[in-house]
């Protein structure tokens, strides 16, 4: 990952926080920033946790496997119910012929039924 891309998430922190008091109507109400420095740190806390301490990142890798196979489960309920339509084989052949119309030649897509 790139240096600047890394720090764009650190130049967004504050933008957010500007941009959330702008917004705000009743700023009397609004929490101090004792509050918003202490939830910031700890979603940097919660961050670095999940990235670099392996005992906690196995467990989101069992939710990453599990969480692939429902996609995977869906992409083969899909297709069998809604066909090609749903990511299934598409049930008719697509190829390319040249047609000449006098100097220029154009490429044309045909369809038909398929062969199998």
């Amino acid at each position: 990952m790139a240096t600047s891309q890394q720090f764009q998430g650190l130049i967004r922190i504050p933008f957010v926080l500007l941009q959330a008091l702008g917004f705000t109507e009743d700023r009397a109400m609004r929490p101090k920033w004792s509050w918003a420095g202490g939830a910031i740190f700890m979603q940097i806390a919660i961050a670095l946790a999940v990235t670099r301490v392996p005992f906690i990142w196995t467990p989101f890798g069992y939710v990453n496997k599990a969480v692939a196979a429902t996609e995977t489960a869906t992409l083969v309920g899909s297709s069998y119910m809604f066909g090609y339509s749903g990511d299934a084989p598409i049930p008719f052949l697509l190829h390319d012929i040249r047609v000449s119309q006098g100097h220029s030649v154009k490429k044309v897509r045909l369809r038909g039924r398929s062969r199998s």
